[in-house]
């Protein structure tokens, strides 16, 4: 009987025999003979086959599925056209030590005005006046020659209570989301809801009904006078 050292190495040489001999021998043989002694062998071009799928990159995701990459993007802005232009010196004194500009009409006068500081010291003219020196047909004289009635803010030139002087979201630059945001956050709602007409149509644009800077009324509708027409007649 053989002993077991002697049996385990007879067993290895003919394994290398059966290896070496199977190394000649066709795909099928080789895997004939690797089976013989071992579990698990992949059959011929299985393994091949495998090896060429790990090296093969992943299919692409297709568009309809892959998650797209937002990029910020600056937010689209409405300019006033001297901002715009890089003419700031049409709002705002050129220096500091000039609080108005020197070519603006009674600048002197306004520079030594009691409420200066009220006005703020880098426009070059005061805010009343600022905004007419370019939107002349909004002037109260204006309004006054024709028999029109003037939203208080504009008889003010308080302007900027609607507008943005430099740029807005919103076309004419103006503030708020909405006009009628824009409109409520003077004339309550709770006040505007007590005529008929608003009953009706609550978030109705403010617009669509009422001038903003003049009218025939105090209501400035725009069914009595629509200052977007040419020369302020309405239809």
């Amino acid at each position: 009987m053989l002993r077991p050292a002697r049996h385990a190495w007879l067993l290895t040489c003919a394994l290398a025999v059966a290896l070496g001999l199977a190394g000649g021998c066709s795909p099928d043989a080789h895997y004939q003979v690797l089976t013989f002694f071992f579990t698990g062998v992949p059959a011929p071009g299985e393994e091949q086959a495998a090896s060429k799928k790990a090296e093969k990159p992943a299919a692409a995701v297709p568009a309809t599925k892959r998650t797209q990459r937002e990029f910020f993007q600056e937010p689209q802005f409405f300019v006033h056209g001297p901002y715009g232009a890089g003419q700031c010196d049409k709002c705002h004194a050129v220096t500091a030590s000039k609080p108005f500009r020197s070519e603006a009409p009674g600048a002197t006068k306004a520079a030594s005005a009691p409420d200066r500081k009220s006005i703020g010291p880098r426009l070059a003219v005061p805010l009343k006046e600022l905004c007419l020196t370019c939107h002349s047909d909004k002037a109260h004289t204006v309004a006054q020659a024709q028999g029109l009635w003037m939203h208080g803010p504009v008889a003010d030139g308080w302007c900027v209570a609607c507008h943005s002087p430099h740029r807005a979201a919103r076309q004419y630059m103006l503030l708020g989301k909405s006009n009628v945001e824009l409109c409520t956050g003077c004339h309550r709602k709770p006040d505007l809801l007590q005529a008929a007409a608003h009953q009706k149509e609550p978030e109705a644009d403010c617009l669509a009904c009422h001038n903003p800077h003049q009218g025939k009324s105090a209501s400035l509708l725009k069914a009595e006078h629509d200052e977007w027409q040419p020369h302020g007649k309405g239809g």
